[in-house]
């Protein structure tokens, strides 16, 4: 049993903002999939101080600025290889 527990999938979830007109938070959720209507912003923690108030800059996740493990290895695809290959001298 345990091990069936450690070897199942847990869901991958972000947090959520719902918004107002005026650009306010209305809401905060913690969810799988990105809600399907309403305004929502997916940000970068779930912070009840944001509650009524509008968003910080820096709470709001976009594709540029989301954390990806990829962007280390698209911005440098050398580092793919091994040094050995990177050496040029014999």
């Amino acid at each position: 049993m345990l091990i069936s527990r450690l070897l199942r999938r847990q869901p991958v979830t972000r947090n959520f903002a719902q918004l107002d007109t005026q650009g306010n938070c209305v809401s905060l959720w913690v969810l799988e999939n990105t809600p399907d209507s309403g305004r929502w912003v997916q940000v970068s923690e779930f912070n009840p101080l944001w509650l009524g108030q509008p968003l910080p800059k820096h709470a709001s996740v976009s594709s540029g600025n989301a954390p990806s493990v990829l962007q280390p290895l698209l911005s440098n695809p050398q580092a793919l290889l091994a040094p050995a290959a990177l050496s040029t001298s014999a």
